[in-house]
């Protein structure tokens, strides 16, 4: 199962990274840092899971949610998980 992590913010990045490499996940998680249009434009394969660290004082959810659809970035096994 390939897991697709996002943000923008370098620190949160390497603390994912961490905590990837301490659950030995490396084979299936690909971090990115970046803003989430881009990244979800450049991602060209199925997840069951993208998590993306929004700009919380926007609404992307439904921008994000369209671009992996529209893109059919999920995998079989795709949980969506929108937090307000």
């Amino acid at each position: 199962n390939d897991v697709a992590l996002i943000t923008f913010v370098p620190f949160a990045i390497e603390v994912i990274k961490k905590n990837i490499n301490k659950t030995h996940f490396e084979q299936n998680a690909k971090t990115l840092c970046m803003d989430y249009k881009k990244c979800l434009e450049k991602l060209n394969q199925k997840y069951d899971l993208i998590f993306i660290d929004p700009p919380y004082k926007y609404d992307i959810a439904v921008s994000a949610v369209e671009i992996i659809l529209e893109k059919d970035l999920h995998g079989q096994h795709y949980l969506q998980v929108i937090s307000p």
